[in-house]
């Protein structure tokens, strides 16, 4: 699958995954408009699937055999080709999922400011109630 065809199907499918999640979420709060939203939904699911295709070297492929002298001159290179791209592949893949840590974390944390921010205002709200009444 070329690379155009794979970034389509992903587009397409964080446009499907933000149509469900922002339709089943509740309501957002007063301050939070309705394209921060559709941002935070969109980031949220960039991370999810992130996260699965962040390990590179998940699968790896078996050498073939072959027999004689060029067997074994081809069986070495290949090893000598495969571990370069498993340490390549293994630092990227790390690099990857502490990447997506970083994301998820950094969205946690949005949530939580935003959850504050609310309920910091409906007790100002709640307080300016009080007093004028």
């Amino acid at each position: 699958m070329a690379d155009d065809e794979v970034t389509a199907r992903l587009v397409v499918e964080v446009k499907e995954r933000v149509r469900r999640e922002v339709g089943a979420s509740p309501a957002p709060p007063a301050r939070t408009s309705d394209a921060a939203a559709g941002r935070a939904a969109t980031l949220r699911c960039a991370v999810d699937l992130a996260g699965h295709a962040a390990d590179l070297g998940g699968c790896r492929p078996a050498a073939a055999g072959r027999g004689g002298l060029a067997g074994r001159v081809s069986g070495l290179v290949g090893k000598v080709i495969l571990k370069a791209i498993w340490f390549v592949a293994g630092r990227q893949s790390a690099f990857n999922r502490l990447t997506v840590a970083a994301l998820t974390e950094g969205e946690r944390l949005r949530a939580d400011l935003e959850a504050r921010v609310a309920a910091l205002e409906a007790a100002a709200r709640d307080a300016r109630g009080r007093t004028a009444a």
